[in-house]
C-alpha cells in the first residue's frame, strides 16, 4: 500500500534568524526526498488449500481421506456393539459434559424452556380492553383529578403495595 501527498515535515524557522526565500527553496530541494511511504502488509504470502481458511484453522479440518477413516471405523464399531457399552457410554458422556461445547447447548435449551413457560403463563392480550382504554386517553378520561386518585387505587390493588 502506497501513501503518497504527505510531504516533507515542516520545521519551525529558527528563532532570530531568517532565512531569505531562495535560501529556504535551495534547501527544500536538497533535503527532500521523493515522498512515499509504504507498508508491507503481507510478506511471505503462503497459498492455502481451502480458500477463506487460515493454516491454523485448516489444521483442524480433517482430510478427505481421514474423514473416510474415521467413518469406516465408527461402522464397524457400531457394527460391533461397542456404542452399546456402559463404559463406552460412561467415558462419552464425561466428556460431554466437561467440554465447553455442550454447555451452550445446554444454555439454549434451558432459556428456551424458560421462554414456554413464561409465554404459557402471559395472559392473552384483550385487545378491545385495549381500545377502550386508547378511546378513553383520547376523550381525556384519565387527565381529570377524580380518575387519577381511582386509577392509583388500582394499580396499588393489583401489584399489592
Amino acid at each position: 500500500m502506497k501513501i503518497d501527498g504527505l510531504g516533507a515535515p515542516q520545521q519551525p524557522e529558527p528563532k532570530g534568524k531568517k532565512p531569505k526565500p531562495a535560501e529556504i527553496a535551495d534547501k527544500n530541494r536538497e533535503n527532500q526526498k521523493p515522498v512515499s511511504d509504504s507498508i508491507e502488509l503481507a510478506k511471505g504470502k503462503k497459498p492455502t488449500a481451502a480458500p477463506g481458511y487460515t493454516q491454523d484453522i485448516q489444521k483442524g479440518i480433517p482430510s478427505e481421506k481421514q474423514t473416510e477413516k474415521d467413518l469406516s471405523q465408527v461402522k464397524q464399531r457400531t457394527s460391533d456393539g461397542y456404542y452399546d457399552k456402559s463404559e463406552t457410554k460412561e467415558k462419552t458422556s464425561d466428556n460431554l459434559i466437561s467440554s465447553d461445547e455442550l454447555k451452550e447447548v445446554v444454555d439454549q435449551y434451558h432459556l428456551s424452556n424458560l421462554t414456554k413457560e413464561i409465554l404459557s403463563k402471559t395472559p392473552e392480550v384483550r385487545h378491545d380492553k385495549v381500545a377502550g382504554v386508547k378511546k378513553r386517553m383520547a376523550e381525556g378520561f384519565y387527565d381529570s383529578a377524580a380518575n387519577f386518585g381511582a386509577f392509583a387505587d388500582k394499580i396499588i390493588k393489583h401489584f399489592g403495595v
